[in-house]
């Protein structure tokens, strides 16, 4: 099949026509969005968990535990394709204050590492994943998708990650830079504290992505003519509890061999793993799957 141009269609459309799987859960996906929508104005968003966010208490309203299009019980966890557990796991992350992220390489970084051998999707998986790690005392909440081929699949590009990342507030107490608390300080004053400490854990994410990736405050901002101010890029997401077609996208070259990261491309961080876990089965079991989360 010729395939049309992917600037022209939706990426989730040409991952049904590759994997019929993907295209049975993405029915189950349509019906979960509808029945969440259908429950947000019916009084449940009212309700107060001291627990989880407001949006889980949607799912113990009207149409759940959600069943599959032949009223059967969803399928357990273990047997979700990687594209339909990415999915639970970003709606999770969505509860939270979040951001949409792609971030690739500094150029001075690649060459060098090249002319070590290193191979790099590897090197920048496994960058990213320790310096989120290392930047949190809690095991930090993300999804990302490790890629090298371009929008049409063809040509092989810089390697970069495409993901989804939860900001948490950074108390302005932990802010060393005398100058830069101040700053917050006042943001506290004017848009009240919550604000002021989600903004200054944006900063503090955005800081610890540019390590991750060699983007750092002293690395050069051209390399052989080619800039680098787009290597580091976070936007909020279009939607925050649905955000399917930006999974779908990152997700679009790969199931495309790679001879080094033949399973590994998509990167989950286990506390997300495990929130992803526990709202599926609150999807899929209603009200007594709230017995886990004690």
């Amino acid at each position: 099949m010729n395939m049309p141009k992917r600037q022209k269609v939706h990426a989730t459309i040409e991952l049904i026509l590759r994997n019929e799987k993907i295209g049975h859960e993405e029915k189950i996906l349509r019906k979960l969005k509808l029945a969440v929508r259908q429950g947000i104005p019916s009084g449940h968003s009212h309700l107060k968990d001291a627990v989880r966010p407001a949006l889980y208490t949607q799912f113990r309203g009207k149409g759940f535990p959600l069943k599959s299009l032949n009223n059967r019980k969803l399928p357990e966890w273990r047997s979700l394709s990687h594209w339909m557990g990415a999915q639970i796991i970003a709606m999770a992350i969505g509860q939270f204050e979040h951001r949409q992220f792609r971030v690739r390489l500094h150029d001075d970084v690649r060459l060098r590492e090249e002319a070590k051998g290193t191979d790099l999707k590897v090197y920048l998986r496994d960058r990213i994943t320790r310096i989120l790690g290392e930047g949190y005392e809690e095991d930090p909440w993300y999804l990302f998708v490790i890629e090298d081929l371009d929008t049409d699949g063809k040509s092989f590009v810089r390697p970069h990650a495409h993901g989804v990342v939860r900001i948490r507030p950074l108390p302005l107490r932990n802010i060393r830079n005398k100058r830069s608390r101040a700053a917050y300080q006042q943001t506290a004053v004017s848009a009240g504290l919550e604000k002021a400490e989600l903004r200054a854990g944006l900063a503090a994410m955005r800081r610890l992505l540019k390590q991750a990736t060699g983007n750092d405050i002293n690395a050069r901002r051209i390399v052989n003519g080619v800039s680098q101010d787009g290597n580091v890029w976070m936007r909020k997401s279009y939607h925050r509890y649905f955000n399917d077609e930006a999974i779908s996208y990152a997700f679009k070259n790969a199931d495309s061999p790679s001879s080094n990261l033949p399973s590994n491309r998509l990167a989950i961080s286990q506390a997300a793993r495990a929130e992803g876990k526990k709202l599926w089965e609150l999807i899929r079991r209603g009200e007594q799957a709230l017995e886990q989360w004690n």
